[in-house]
């Protein structure tokens, strides 16, 4: 067995409700079936998708909890991996690409895909949904009207980028 100190985002993946959100979502893009376990590898993934997502959005506070649209995803989406975790993800556009592109690397970075080969459309649907969930998480942080929430911000990073 592998030490879990090596992955601080495979470190901690035990949330049994955010498992099973992730689990669900599995199911829903037709990549498991009820009552499977995820592979930890898989879940991994997922934690890539929502760590992106949250690092987005950082730039999103409320005035009143001081807590960030990031820490909302995380907590409910990354299964408690900390912030720590993600040090690598860049959002500033500079490294503007689509989602497809992303999803691969995070996949092959996973082991789920050899370097070159072509993602699964259920994968990409599995992670679409992540997104989806996290930039519905992000859309209360922030005005619409006033340059936008960090859902929105989300959105248009990952899907217009």
């Amino acid at each position: 067995m592998e030490n879990e100190d090596d992955d601080p985002v495979g470190a901690g993946i035990d949330d049994p409700a955010c498992l099973e959100g992730l689990t669900e979502m599995a199911v829903d893009s037709g990549l498991a079936r009820a009552g499977d376990k995820l592979d930890k590898n898989f879940l991994e993934f997922a934690m890539d998708v929502a760590g992106l997502c949250a690092a987005i959005g950082d730039a999103y506070a409320d005035d009143k909890s001081g807590l960030s649209a990031g820490d909302r995803i995380r907590e409910q989406l990354c299964c408690g991996v900390p912030r720590s975790a993600y040090p690598s993800f860049r959002t500033d556009g500079s490294q503007a690409r689509g989602p497809v592109s992303r999803f691969t690397e995070f996949a092959t970075q996973r082991g789920l895909i050899r370097p070159g080969d072509k993602l699964d459309q259920n994968v990409v649907d599995f992670a679409t949904r992540v997104v989806d969930a996290a930039a519905s998480l992000g859309d209360p942080f922030g005005d619409s009207e006033a340059g936008g929430n960090a859902g929105e911000h989300i959105r248009a990073e990952l899907y217009e980028g």
